[in-house]
This record gives C-alpha cells, structure tokens and sequence, in this order.
C-alpha cells in the first residue's frame, strides 16, 4: 500500500479529513477505531491539549506534553520525548523525537529552511514525503556526529490542509531504527479535534557537530522515489453532466453527508456509506459497495471496489495548488497532468491517476470551487474501469447544498 512505511498505524490514524484524503486507506470511523497494536516496549503520547499523538520506546522516559507558546501567548500542541531532551536537542549521542503542530504551511521547505538542520552530518538533503496520511518534504542527514546518527525532519501536512506537522526524529545508533520506524508509523492527530492553526515558536535548536567521516550511511525514514514522469491526460470525461442533475430512478442512489452541505449520486449498489463530518467538522462523504475492502491494507483488495470520497472544507482560490499537494495519495499509479476542470457550474483542477496497483484501476481528484465560493470542494473517485457509468453519474450530480 501507499502507507506501507505506516502500516503499523492503521485507519485509526486518519481522523482529520476535509478538503483532501488518502486514497484507499479511509477508515469508516477513524475516530473510535481501536489503536493498532504497538511492538513490545512501546507507548503512545498525547499532547495536553489533546490534539496529537504518537508512539516511543518506554525507555524514552523523559517526555514533555506541555503546549508550546506561540507569539501571541495561545497554546500549539507540542511533544517531545527521548531518554534525555537536552542531551537529544544539543547532541547526536541520544535518540529522541520533538513533534509540534501548527497553521498549515502552503510551503514545507520554508519550515526546513528556518528549523532544520544545518551541519553536523556527512549528508544532509531534502526529499520528498508521503505516507498516504502526511505529504510535504522530509530533511535526511545521515552519518551525524560521531557516524551512527541519523536525522529525519518532516513536514508535511495531512489532505485536509488543517494543519502543519513538524516532527524531528533522531536515531543515535543502529538498535534505534525500530523508534524511528514506529514513530514514523504513528505521529498524527490524536482524536476528533484538528490541532490549533497557531504558526511555529521560534526556530528549534538542532545538534551541530563537527562532520565526521568514514561511517557507511544508516537507512533513513521511507521517502517517496523521483518523482513520476507527466503523461498525456487520460481520456476520462471529466466535464460528463451538470451538477444537479437527475439519474434514472432506482439505478442510483442520492446521498447527503450530516452536515447537509453536500450531496452525490452513485450506483445504488454503492449503499455502504459514511456521512459523518470530519475530524473538524467539515462535510464528508465516502461510498462504495464494500468498504471494508476498500479500507483494507491489502492494496490488491483495496483497488478491486470502486469508491467515492467527496468533502468540502475551506474556500481555496488556488485550486491547481491544492490538486498538486493531494497528488501525492496516487502512489502506485501513474499521474497524469493536472489540467483544468469546468463543469458549468464548479470550476477548478482534475487530475486522473491510471494502472494503479499495475491493475486497470483508476483514480480521479477534482478540487473545485461552486459560483458562490463558499468551499472548496475534493473528490476522490476510484473505478477500475475507464468506461464505468459511475464516474458520470457523479460529475452529473455532485454539488453543494443551498
């Protein structure tokens, strides 16, 4: 799957989704969902504020869960955690992790630029990051301080754009990998609340050291691969209907998410559905004939039901930007250009995923704005076949209510 590198987290991770969602990896209930079962030894922390979480060894026993007071004097979820902090902020000999939440930041290098690391490591680069939750950059420094050390800062943002995750993570030696896996695995917000839209304190203090020499580079945090080459468009009809309009009775069926903002039709066999909002209250919708396959973590049973994702969340002007930070939840399947989307009525960008899986599977994201710019809509529609009736059903009937 495309969060193989975070298969010990789960669906229970994925609770902030609005604008944007991983594609095949959306749990039902992500919110209530239990916890995945964490290796022997290992403990998961919640922030004080309630809002993130993630997991360490138990032996990291000096942990800090206060939140972190931004400019203005208001609290932004923090945590921190290793055997000692100060010897893992100022130093390469100790292992540790520092992971703090804030206002989404349309630009992750800016945040690497300002809080990342500068020396003390024969390697240091910049590249990119998805997890199937997460997208953005991740810093990698390997050989750090004395040669055993490495270093992993990400940032990266999950679909929904509702927030930046800052997460540093240090292993000191080889017997630290298992931490850096599992805390790449579970950072992410903690239950039905969004983290506070509060920006970073001011720039973190990182271990610089004298750059060794000598020492082979360690394995590194799982990052994404160059990055694809740029097709021509499918040919999938993407302007098929006007929104609003009606399919044949008793072939489809009509669905309104909770919140009663927005509303679809699909193929009456997809009747299982979830129409509760997301974790921050934004209008969501997923449909399909099997949910749970959809939702497996087997990705050859994950791409075999056609699915829908449709969500709104806040107005966004620059819709080809958006498009572009959610592309990254097309791992496994071949992308083609991001192009424009007019339907009429909802007017924004598409972009159309193909061979997903090395299958015949597809997928289809359309963010696009309604003429009374009040949200943003996301639409993630998964079929496994170019000629399925569905994919015009929905262009014909997605749209916003009122």
């Amino acid at each position: 799957m495309s969060r193989s590198s975070k298969a010990l987290a789960g669906r229970w991770l994925l609770t902030a989704v609005t604008i944007g969602i991983p594609l095949a990896v959306v749990p039902v209930a992500a919110a209530s969902a239990a916890p995945p079962t964490l290796p022997p030894g290992f403990v998961t922390l919640t922030d004080d504020l309630g809002r993130i979480s993630v997991s360490v060894p138990g032996t990291w026993t000096d942990i800090d869960t206060a939140p972190a007071a931004d400019d203005a004097g208001g609290a932004r979820p923090f945590i921190a955690a290793a055997p000692n902090i100060d010897s893992f902020v100022n130093t390469f000999d100790t292992p540790g992790v520092r992971y703090i939440a804030f206002g989404y930041a349309p630009d992750p290098q800016t945040l690497v630029t300002e809080y990342g690391l500068e020396a003390g490591c024969v390697s240091i680069a910049v590249q990119p990051y998805t997890d199937g939750t997460f997208t953005g950059v991740v810093q990698v420094g390997t050989e750090c301080g004395s040669g055993l050390a490495t270093w992993n800062m990400v940032v990266a943002s999950p679909a929904d754009l509702s927030f930046t995750a800052v997460v540093q993570v240090q292993t000191a030696s080889p017997a630290d990998q298992q931490a850096l896996d599992v805390v790449l695995a579970s950072f992410n917000v903690a239950s039905g609340t969004a983290p506070s839209a509060t920006p970073l304190p001011g720039p973190a203090t990182v271990p610089v050291a004298p750059l060794p020499t000598g020492a082979a580079p360690l394995p590194t945090t799982p990052v994404t691969g160059a990055p694809l080459p740029t097709l021509a468009p499918a040919q999938v009809p993407v302007t098929a209907g006007v929104p609003g309009q009606t399919a044949p009775a008793g072939q489809t069926l009509t669905i309104t998410d909770d919140t009663n903002r927005l509303t679809v039709q699909v193929p009456a066999a997809w009747a299982q559905t979830d129409t509760a909002p997301s974790a921050n209250g934004n209008a969501f919708i997923v449909a399909s004939p099997n949910l749970a396959s959809y939702n497996s973590l087997d990705d050859a049973l994950s791409l075999s039901v056609p699915a829908l994702i449709f969500m709104g969340g806040s107005f966004m002007a620059d819709t080809a930007s958006a498009i572009t930070f959610v592309s990254g939840l097309g791992d496994g399947c071949t992308p083609t250009e991001v192009t424009p989307y007019d339907d009429g009525v909802f007017v924004g960008h598409v972009q159309v995923f193909t061979n997903c899986g090395g299958t015949q599977t597809l997928k289809t994201i359309i963010v696009a704005n309604p003429p009374s710019q009040s949200m943003t809509v996301t639409l993630i529609i998964q079929l496994q076949s170019i000629d399925d009736p569905a994919l015009e059903t929905i262009l014909a009937s997605f749209d916003v209510v009122g």
